[in-house]
């Protein structure tokens, strides 16, 4: 069995070695979308803390 996975990782090696360009380029785009993602995570989480703050000190007067 030891061999076989040798074998398959050593077949996926190869392959990433002779499409270089475009795992790059699927490294890249996965990095900038898990970034986008988390910005986009945390920008959400501060937009609802700071909401929760402004309502808690608004006064309506009439």
């Amino acid at each position: 069995m030891s061999a076989r996975w040798r074998y398959i990782l050593h077949e996926a090696l190869v392959g990433l070695r002779r499409n270089l360009m475009m795992t790059v380029a699927v490294i890249l785009s996965v990095t900038v979308s898990l970034t986008l993602l988390g910005a986009s995570l945390l920008l959400s989480d501060q937009v609802e803390l700071a909401t929760d703050d402004w309502v808690g000190k608004v006064e309506v007067s009439i």
